[in-house]
């Protein structure tokens, strides 16, 4: 395909939204160059979250990964075996070409992307559905007064014929026959309006959807097995989450089982300051897409563990460094503790409620300060970008192998392409 006259881009997303945005955030953040091509000049109030996606794309504003094209209509999308090619419509009007190494469709349950990669009907998760809605309740002119189909004559039966139609659908799309072009937000799943669970999905959907191009996007574009082998978990995972999604629906703390999600809770540093886990993990002056940190018990298995951290900076080339690996203890009795760098201590309910992250929020209750070590039962533990546990290891020579992999995965497809 002549590619003159075409701009140049890692991801172009097609649409733009709370979700999406969240997804370019994340993308800028990982270094990968983005365009957002949006039909609206300006943030639209149907969903009404224009609050939420005003906060978010203010962060976009520094960033120099990020490019908005908005009043910009995409009519034409196509790939070849290394790159998508995407026309559309400008603000003047005018034809533009763009090519891209991954689009995101995110435009809709109804939008262009859709249609034009899959003519197929999504698919149909009947036993969730049947599942999630037989155990919600609906509004009633009791319980929800105000709610304004009531002023308008409208019935019971006629709310629900509303919200689930004969033809409703959750909708997730299946292995798609592009190896890259994805679907995001309601353009790959629909949520009834029960529970608040669509954009909450949606935004799951940016964490574990970034990831996977910002590591394709170090591999060679000739390795056109790489998008495949690397999304083909994307549905899988999906599904998950929408299980997880409808359980939060049906009982906040109740979930569905599945692959592990790392717990989150608060810790504290040496000087006090209470963080939550998930930050002093993702540090962002670190620059590896997984992420080892060490959960231990006492301060005594301190110094084992930073000797282990030695050896696997050694083989992890470059990935884990000893310096940026976060050390989350339980109990810290030894002043000595205090000379190792990124030392934490789980910190209890009450820390958090006297620090200012607590400003504004609720005091904790029901707080489990051990959950990390209840769930994950591990030493070692990497990390995914979206916050999955990609390996749990108690001991040094499971550390290795789990880092093995993961070099693997990061690095054999480039090696491929270049032997």
């Amino acid at each position: 395909m002549e590619n003159q006259d075409w701009e140049m881009t890692d991801v172009v997303i097609c649409g733009c939204g709370p979700t999406e945005v969240m997804l370019l955030n994340y993308l800028s953040q990982m270094s990968i160059s983005n365009v957002i091509l949006e039909r609206e000049a300006d943030i639209s109030t149907d969903p009404a979250q224009p609050k939420l996606e005003k906060s978010l794309r203010k962060r976009t504003s520094n960033t120099t990964f990020c490019d908005w094209k908005t009043k910009s209509t995409v009519f034409e999308l196509r790939e070849d075996g290394n790159w998508t090619y995407s026309k559309y419509h400008d603000a003047q009007g005018m034809e533009r070409k763009i090519r891209a190494r991954f689009p995101v469709g995110a435009d809709g349950k109804t939008g262009f992307t859709r249609k034009i990669i899959s003519g197929r009907k999504a698919y149909i998760w009947r036993r969730l559905l049947s599942t999630c809605l037989s155990h919600i309740t609906l509004p009633t002119p009791e319980s929800h007064p105000q709610f304004p189909l009531w002023k308008l004559g409208y019935t019971l039966e006629q709310v629900y014929d509303i919200f689930f139609p004969d033809e409703f659908r959750f909708l997730c799309e299946p292995p798609p026959p592009s190896r890259r072009v994805v679907l995001c937000g309601d353009a790959a799943h629909v949520f009834p309006p029960f529970g608040g669970q669509g954009s909450a999905f949606g935004f799951r959907d940016a964490v574990s959807l970034t990831w996977r191009p910002a590591l394709l996007c170090r591999v060679s574009s000739n390795h056109a097995q790489n998008p495949r082998t690397i999304s083909v978990r994307v549905v899988p995972e999906r599904k998950q989450q929408l299980e997880k999604s409808l359980a939060v629906t049906i009982l906040n703390d109740k979930f569905l089982k599945g692959s592990l999600k790392l717990p989150q809770v608060f810790c504290k540093d040496m000087s006090g300051k209470v963080s939550f886990t998930e930050d002093v993990i993702f540090r962002s002056e670190q620059n590896s897409l997984f992420r080892l940190f060490v959960y231990l018990r006492n301060d005594e298995e301190l110094e084992p563990a930073r000797n282990a951290m030695r050896v696997t900076q050694e083989i992890s080339r470059g990935e884990f460094g000893v310096d940026n690996i976060s050390f989350i203890v339980e109990q810290i009795t030894c002043d000595e503790a205090s000379d190792y760098k990124n030392l934490f201590q789980i910190a209890s309910a009450e820390d958090f409620a006297q620090s200012p992250l607590c400003n504004g929020r609720p005091k904790p209750t029901y707080y489990e300060p051990f959950l990390v070590r209840k769930e994950v039962c591990a030493e070692y533990i990497i990390v995914r970008p979206d916050r999955f546990v990609f390996a749990a290891c108690d001991g040094d020579q499971s550390l290795k192998v789990a880092t093995n992999c993961m070099l693997d995965i990061l690095y054999s497809s480039l090696e491929s392409t270049t032997a």
